[in-house]
């Protein structure tokens, strides 16, 4: 049996993309890389439900990351029923969402929520 564990989105297909959800997917443990994350320039909404494994959503592809991880045009973000989640990003880089104007978490009760910059 194949169990996916990482969706893996080429920069270059996916620039434009403005929506990303993300629901049941039980084997997944994380949905971006953190390279992926700084170039989707034009993402406003990102929804995550349901997801029995998933421990991370941005998951760190470099040795020594610094620096911010923005996602500029990000204005709603929804995570919810993630049981095992524990942070939006683990890694160095600080967190920005400049245009954010709702965030809904629900049933995440193993989250740490540090380094978000609204």
């Amino acid at each position: 049996m194949f169990i996916l564990r990482s969706i893996v989105l080429s920069s270059a297909r996916f620039e434009k993309l403005e929506r990303v959800t993300v629901a049941f997917c039980d084997g997944l443990e994380n949905i971006l890389s953190s390279s992926i994350a700084t170039n989707l320039p034009k993402l406003r909404k990102l929804i995550i439900d349901n997801c029995e494994m998933i421990e991370v959503i941005v998951v760190s592809d470099k040795e020594n990351d610094a620096g911010e991880l923005a996602f500029l045009k990000l204005e709603f973000l929804r995570l919810y029923n993630l049981p095992h989640l524990r942070s939006f990003y683990k890694g160095s880089y600080n967190l920005k969402f400049p245009l954010l104007q709702k965030l809904v978490v629900g049933k995440c009760d193993m989250i740490e929520l540090s380094q978000m910059e609204c």
